[in-house]
Formats: structure tokens, sequence, C-alpha cells
């Protein structure tokens, strides 16, 4: 059984509420929301000997810019984030964590906050810090909820809780490097997916 089918049913139901919303009024144009994060999670399998080998909890930043879309409280929204972390290998090498993302909110508007869902499809990338191993990039989802509270008509400040799935193929190798002509991989994939948590917070400008 496919651990990360039910997660993906999610995500694809959620956008489909969003995308196939009748039309309606978005009271918004659009928002951009600067923000700071704290990411953990993030585990491979090493190749020699199966050890666990995680990716340390680190902070993070990155914006999303969201667009209202037809129907009321929902928007599209296009997402972007950095984690400089390291993967505790032997020895220790850094590593960039980015994700981008493109998908959308589902808003449940109350008199005085704006709690909402979100669910997001895209690509993640791994940039090593050695320039001699390769970045890879691959396919990823998001799904999470979070919090608006408005303090002005353009500005409100946002939390946010949000889990990122990572598709990987089973026991495929990764952070690759050619040696005399033989490549020498780092490490390789544990399971299906690589699995990060977020939790963020930022400040939405709305225009």
């Amino acid at each position: 059984m496919n651990t990360a089918a039910a997660p993906l049913g999610l995500v694809t139901a959620m956008l489909l509420g969003v995308f196939a919303a009748p039309l309606a009024r978005s009271e918004t144009a659009f928002e951009l929301t600067p923000f700071v994060s704290a990411v953990a999670g993030g585990e491979f399998e090493a190749t020699d000997d199966g050890r666990s080998i995680d990716l340390e909890s680190q902070s993070g930043y990155g914006v999303t810019f969201d667009i209202g879309a037809p129907g009321f409280d929902r928007q599209y929204q296009l997402y972007y984030s950095r984690q400089p972390t390291r993967l505790e290998a032997e020895p220790a090498i850094d590593v960039d964590v980015e994700y981008l993302h493109v998908g959308g909110t589902l808003g449940f508007r109350r008199e005085r906050y704006e709690p909402y869902i979100v669910g997001t499809l895209g690509a993640t990338r791994f940039s090593p810090g050695p320039a001699e191993y390769d970045d890879e990039t691959k396919f990823s989802l998001a799904l999470g909820g979070g919090l608006k509270i408005p303090v002005g008509e353009h500005l409100a400040i946002r939390f946010e809780g949000r889990a990122f799935l990572t598709f990987v193929d089973s026991d495929s190798e990764i952070f690759c490097v050619s040696v005399g002509g033989d490549a020498t991989c780092l490490i390789r994939t544990s399971g299906n997916a690589v699995v990060q948590y977020q939790a963020l917070a930022g400040v939405t400008f709305r225009f």
C-alpha cells in the first residue's frame, strides 16, 4: 500500500475545490507574505550500513503570493521557501532545502480572525554545500492549515503549519559524485517519501 496516497488524495481534492469553485466575490486582489519558519524532519538511509541520516531541524524563510480566486475566501497560491541546514552524515555536510509550489487556500472567515486550509504541489530541491555533489530535484506536495489575524485594512499577522511530502524512488541513491569515472553516492532514500514539517509566522500585506 502506498503510504503517500492518502495525503495526495487530500491535496488533490482541496485543489479541485479551489479551482472549480463557483463564481463569487473575493475581497482582496492579492496578498504578499514574507515569513520565517522552523522546519523539522527529513530522514534518509546511508548507503553503506543502513543507518538513519537526518536533516538537522533549522530555521528557514520564504514568501507566499496569494491571488483572489473565483469563490468567496478562496485563493490561488505561489509558495517558495528555503531552509539552510546540515545533513548529519560523517562528515556532516551543508544542504539547502528549497520548495517551489503552486496551489490554493480555502478560508473560513470569522469576525476577528481568518482560519484556512492550504494544499500545494511542486518541486523540492536538495542542494549539498560541497560543489562536487549533485543537486536533487523531486516532486512534492504539502498540506496544512493556518490563521490570519487582521491588524488593519491592508495588514494581517499569519501563522501556519504545513507538512511536506517529497516523493523519491525506494532505495534510490542521491547526493552522488563522480570519482575516477565511477559514481559514489552518499545516501539512499528510505521508503517512498521524505517528510518535513514546517511552522511559520509572517506578515501579510494586502492590496
